[in-house]
């Protein structure tokens, strides 16, 4: 069965998003086969997002949804563009049954991650903290569950060594929109042939909070860190620590390897310079390179840190956050 044709007729398709590199390469794509037929965002997202999709040259009709009556416009939307296929690329409200139940139109979710093993608001900063080798892109059909609804595509995206978060999930976007066609073809998969989306085999991954999104320089060795900092880059703005009593967000480091013997508790600077920057000691005698970080009084370069004060001897503390152990 041709893609464009599906047992409702035409396929005629209506995007809800909260993202600008996940969505518009695929929305890009929909509008060039003429089956794009209204965009969903969210209030709280719309000035940001709606300005992106028209420069992006997205002419389809942009709904704008609030928290209060976002199903009453839904509804309206679907009945006038004729929408019979929503897809989600991304979208932070839980779809109710009164449309999943809808027989006019069908509800599938891209999620950026792979399951059932990451299930959840963000997998792409799991998978990267968690130094998965793989993430990639599951598609499947909506159920009064999250996330666990009959699995119609999966396909794994190899995480490169020392990607972020941004460039991971512009990598994401692009190869969303280059399986496109068989994304639309799967929809027509038979129900037998769907993969089960078996939620004991794999596990709920939370949205992060401040205790994921901090450096343990005590229990923490550097490569950890290295994937801490880039599964926070940029949609975290960094990797939390202290020093002394001013905040640091880390935002790039390097590993950094001794020819020689040197030692220092982890979280201690154990090299420095207006050259190199400020190199730290982390557990089992790792090291890292800070190369960017951001104070409250701007971003700043690791050989900026040096020239401001930190030397060789002063120490990054483990800020003591709810739900995080830290040894004395």
């Amino acid at each position: 069965m041709s893609y464009g044709l599906t047992i409702y007729g035409m396929i005629k398709i209506f995007a809800l998003i909260n993202s600008d590199s996940l969505a518009i390469p695929s929305l890009l794509k929909l509008r060039e086969k003429g089956t794009l037929m209204g965009i969903g965002v969210i209030d709280k997202s719309s000035d940001i997002l709606v300005p992106k999709l028209k420069r992006a040259g997205i002419d389809a009709t942009i709904y704008v949804l609030d928290k209060k009556g976002w199903v009453k416009s839904l509804q309206h939307a679907f009945e006038t563009t004729g929408a019979n296929t929503t897809i989600i690329f991304t979208f932070p409200w839980i779809i109710p049954s009164e449309l999943i139940e809808n027989r006019a139109v069908r509800f599938y979710n891209v999620h950026f991650g792979l399951l059932p093993a990451y299930r959840g608001a963000d997998p792409i900063f799991w998978q990267i903290k968690n130094q998965e080798e793989y993430g990639g892109i599951s598609v499947h059909q909506i159920t009064e569950e999250i996330d666990a609804g009959p699995i119609v595509l999966k396909k794994e995206v190899q995480i490169r060594a020392g990607e972020t978060y941004g460039f991971f999930c512009h990598r994401l976007g692009l190869f969303c929109a280059e399986i496109l066609d068989k994304i639309l073809q799967a929809f027509e998969m038979a129900p037998e042939n769907l993969e089960t989306n078996n939620r004991s085999q794999g596990s709920w991954w939370n949205k992060p909070v401040e205790v994921d999104l901090t450096i343990n320089w005590e229990t923490m060795e550097a490569n950890e860190i290295e994937w801490l900092v880039n599964a926070t880059n940029p949609k975290y703005a960094g990797a939390i620590t202290s020093i002394g009593n001013t905040r640091v967000l880390i935002k790039e480091v390097t590993p950094v390897d001794f020819e020689e013997e040197v030692t220092g508790l982890p979280g201690t600077i154990v090299h420095s310079d207006s050259a190199y920057g400020i190199v730290v000691a982390c557990l089992n005698s790792s090291f890292l390179r800070i190369t960017i970080a951001e104070l409250n009084e701007g971003i700043v370069s690791g050989v900026k840190l040096f020239n401001l004060g930190l030397h060789k001897g002063h120490r990054f503390d483990s800020p003591k956050v709810d739900g995080m152990i830290v040894k004395n």
